[in-house]
């Protein structure tokens, strides 16, 4: 399929679906949207030159979400080019990505590595940080990344420097008298940043993993430097979780939850057989008999049909196919009019047939159309999106519903 990259409604499509792997920090769908709009920005797929910086930013900010996926030099070029990008996504969280990677490599040697990488991308970053210059060697010079990073280190040195020190710059600093309350956050956010980029992770205060140790009868929390005491608040609610019910006694209720009631799953199973004989692995005879359920004024829904119907879709890969037709689209716009997500309609239309809009349209068809709780419906929702990864969907529908463990009951997201 050719997808025009000059179309406004092609941005704002991929606009949403960033916002989407921003909000919910879906790493592995972040990295495939860079890895896709890289590939089409580098085939000058992008005409207008204001529109090719717009996809720019785009893929910087899917790329900050996808980071434990990068590689050292992408990781670094990634933070020479785009570090303020940063304070542009909300709660985001650089150092806890960094960790991630770091965490994920076992060589201490090549987490020092990463750290010194990472650490001299920040200091070669020319991007602004703060609106106003800054006074740097006794001359005027923009309030760039690299130029706080030359004055802090001009007045605290180039070693290792400690918080307190880092607080007294801020503090008694000519240069950051002026600064507002906002951009004080993120020069002090810079610095704490890449001084942790200076601590090797062989020293004690540079382990990115949490080490739990006892000390007087008390557990205490290790981590970058910091002891902390784990709270009695925590322990008591570890010991109410697991002092009732072991790991495999949890797993074995939500699989006697999954598989629901015996009777029930034969009445599916006997709907099953008689859908098939009448539409004959026909789509549009079963499209037409997936409507026609539908119950109109004052009449009920049977349930069983519709998982059924909805089953038999998914066992010939056909649910998706759904969504191209205007009657089944339309319940999807319907959908998110209604649940007040107007703002995915742009790409519904781009995209029909991506994975929340058929989570979508099973939860029109399974919740409004069905009278199904969200617990019932959830459950036959999973089974649904099990077998389309069977089918060859793999972990496209994953996270699109989940066990709530605390409610003991099956959940969309």
């Amino acid at each position: 399929m050719s997808i025009d990259f000059n179309n406004q409604k092609t941005i704002e499509a991929v606009k949403w679906l960033v916002g989407r792997a921003v909000a919910f920090d879906l790493v592995r769908e972040a990295r495939f949207l860079a890895n896709f709009l890289e590939k089409n920005l580098s085939a000058g797929a992008v005409e207008r030159p204001d529109d090719q910086l717009i996809y720019q930013e785009l893929l910087a900010k899917v790329k900050f979400m996808a980071l434990p996926t990068l590689g050292v030099e992408e990781t670094a070029g990634l933070l020479q080019e785009n570090f303020t990008l940063i304070f542009e996504i909300s709660d985001y969280d650089l150092w806890g990505k960094i960790k991630e990677k770091l965490i994920a490599t076992a060589k201490f040697d090549d987490r020092d590595f990463f750290k010194k990488r990472i650490g001299a991308a920040i200091l070669a970053n020319d991007q602004s940080l703060t609106r106003d210059g800054i006074i740097l060697g006794g001359v005027e010079a923009r309030g760039s990344v690299k130029n706080w990073l030359a004055d802090a280190r001009q007045t605290l040195g180039s070693e290792k420097v400690e918080i307190v020190q880092l607080s007294q710059y801020l503090i008694n600093s000519a240069n950051t008298k002026k600064l507002s309350e906002e951009e004080r956050r993120k020069v002090d956010y810079l610095l704490k940043f890449f001084e942790k980029t200076k601590i090797s992770s062989m020293e004690l205060g540079g382990m990115e993993e949490i080490t739990i140790f006892e000390v007087d009868g008390e557990l205490d929390a290790y981590e970058e430097g910091i002891t902390e005491r784990i709270g009695k608040e925590i322990k008591d609610k570890v010991a109410e979780l697991f002092s009732a019910q072991t790991t495999s006694e949890i797993q074995d209720e939500i699989q006697s939850k999954y598989r629901g009631n015996e009777a029930e799953e034969k009445k599916i199973a006997a709907e099953i057989k008689k859908i098939q004989k009448v539409a004959g692995g026909d789509f549009n005879k079963m499209a037409d008999l997936l409507f026609r359920a539908i119950p109109g004024p004052g009449r009920a829904a049977d349930k069983i049909y519709f998982a059924a119907i909805l089953k038999i879709l998914a066992e010939e890969g056909k649910i998706e196919k759904l969504l191209e037709e205007e009657r089944f689209s339309g319940m999807v716009i319907s959908y998110l009019k209604t649940k007040d997500r107007p703002s995915e309609l742009a790409g519904f239309k781009a995209n029909p047939r991506a994975a929340q809009y058929v989570s979508a349209l099973l939860q029109y068809l399974l919740k409004d159309a069905a009278g199904m709780d969200e617990d019932e419906s959830g459950r036959i929702g999973m089974k649904i999106f099990n077998i389309l990864a069977k089918k060859g969907a793999g972990n496209k529908y994953q996270g699109l519903v989940y066990f709530d463990l605390e409610k003991k009951e099956f959940r969309w997201s």
